[in-house]
């Protein structure tokens, strides 16, 4: 009685514990189309910190995402900024990895925005937040250079502030350069199934 209760106990923990994984920046879910078969992998906005070491606050977050339906050596970009902003389309992403600048632009006509509700408790207040984005197609190489390089920056045109930048080069939990390496070890494991 004692054993199952026991193991039932830890696959809940388990359950939560890949759950709140999954949920967390730089989270990566998987799954499979029931429209066309194809294998899907995506990851979370995960943050790109003003300066290295985490500690300096986050207005960028950035995410990928790729289907087995696509060219296997593209890959969809997503960068986010905290607030209401408009991000042009033409040239708006820059890269300057290990001091070579490297240009994007969205695919997206139109900037999109998205909002959560904030919750209060007795406990615990977690603020509503609002963030806007644009997609970028990307190429796998791309993405392995920015994980091999020893300084990469980013800048990101947005339309009232002029720019926010942050530093993707930084290893601290929760920012974009190691949520990017899972995502890519992740998506070879897929690719080689």
């Amino acid at each position: 009685m004692k054993k199952s209760y026991f193991n039932a106990m830890l696959m809940i923990s388990m359950i939560f514990f890949l759950s709140a994984c999954a949920a967390m920046p730089g989270g990566i879910t998987e799954r499979t189309s029931s429209f066309d078969g194809s294998s899907e992998i995506s990851m979370k906005p995960a943050f790109i910190y003003r300066s290295a070491g985490g500690f300096s606050g986050s207005d960028l977050e950035a995410s990928l995402h790729w289907r087995s339906s696509m060219p296997r050596d593209q890959l969809i970009l997503t960068m986010y900024i905290n607030g209401i902003e408009s991000i042009p389309s033409r040239n708006s992403l820059r890269f300057n990895v290990d001091g070579e600048v490297n240009e994007f632009s969205s695919i997206d006509t139109f900037t999109e925005f998205s909002s959560e509700y904030g919750s209060y408790s007795s406990w615990a207040t977690v603020p509503p937040r609002s963030s806007s984005f644009k997609r970028y197609i990307v190429s796998e190489e791309f993405i392995r250079e920015i994980l091999n390089a020893d300084a990469v920056f980013v800048r990101l045109d947005v339309g009232s502030r002029g720019y926010v930048e942050g530093v993707f080069s930084d290893n601290a939990m929760s920012s974009a350069k190691p949520a990017f390496t899972r995502f890519m070890e992740r998506r070879d494991q897929m690719i080689r199934l």
